[in-house]
């Protein structure tokens, strides 16, 4: 199979996985901290990572890996702890949308931050995408504090995907990918000893919820992600990755019977028409 073709598979492959994730953290977030779920996910994840590089001896503790894998990890912790304060302040609709605005914002970095070039053809892929993601998604029409702070995770999530499209292409992939998690593991436990914490122990269920975002969403996932941006852009990684609000619609129509309607059909579609252009 062509090495695009496979890439593009896997990203798509990703994107359902962490669609899936919005259903299954929306079971146990209103019982637990998030940043106790966040330090827990992320601790096996590194936990499990550490175990294989040791048996590998891979050495993750250079410097041009801490620094590539910190700064990885910060960014996704700000993503990860924006979101959560931004769905405080406003809806689940307009928080989807907003943060699927990485869509444009990412050949927008690529350019004017790391001065990589985009095709038009691109860019308009791109455009194609984040129609589809604004007639799959119901906003409102008012703005409010949430809105204007999931606009810094949106570009967060953009520097994220641009500079992983960077660094896929070192040798130290698992090394920088393990430092990504022991950064964010770190820093989400500080918040929660800090910010939010509460005697409330994670039960079977807790526990069932967080080790499938840590072996799925989390070790599964962020590997895919970083091998398939070996030889994918990061634009045409965003176009895939914006295919998560129209799987998360799936599962919310199997899982809990919402209904299908014209424009989300359409939405989907052009997601759809534009994901396997950008694979062309």
């Amino acid at each position: 199979m062509n090495n695009r073709y496979a890439a593009g598979l896997q990203l798509i492959i990703v994107s359902a996985i962490w669609a899936s994730t919005f259903v299954f953290i929306k079971e146990i977030v209103n019982e637990l901290s998030i940043f106790l779920i966040v330090s827990l996910r992320f601790f096996i994840a590194s936990f499990l990572m550490a175990i294989f590089l040791l048996c590998a001896r891979k050495n993750p503790f250079k410097k041009s890996i801490l620094k590539k894998g910190g700064l990885l990890g910060v960014l996704l912790f700000i993503i990860f702890s924006v979101q959560a304060l931004a769905l405080r302040h406003t809806n689940p609709s307009n928080a989807a949308f907003i943060n699927n605005l990485f869509v444009i914002f990412i050949p927008a970095v690529a350019y004017f931050v790391f001065g990589n070039k985009v095709s038009c053809r691109t860019f308009i892929l791109c455009l194609v995408s984040f129609l589809g993601i604004a007639l799959i998604t119901s906003v409102d029409s008012s703005i409010n504090f949430g809105d204007i702070i999931m606009l810094f995770a949106a570009v967060a999530v953009a520097l994220h995907v641009v500079l992983v499209g960077k660094y896929a292409k070192a040798e130290e992939m698992l090394q920088i990918l393990f430092v990504q998690f022991l950064t964010i593991f770190g820093l989400s436990t500080i918040s929660f000893l800090l910010i939010d914490a509460s005697p409330i122990v994670p039960g079977l269920r807790h526990l069932s919820v967080i080790f499938y975002l840590a072996l799925f969403a989390t070790l599964l996932g962020f590997f895919l992600q970083m091998k398939a941006q070996k030889v994918i852009s990061p634009a045409i990684a965003g176009t895939i990755f914006a295919l998560q609000p129209f799987f998360t619609t799936i599962l919310s129509i199997i899982i809990i019977g919402e209904h299908l309607t014209l424009t989300k059909v359409l939405g989907g579609s052009l997601m759809i028409i534009s994901t396997a252009l950008a694979g062309r």
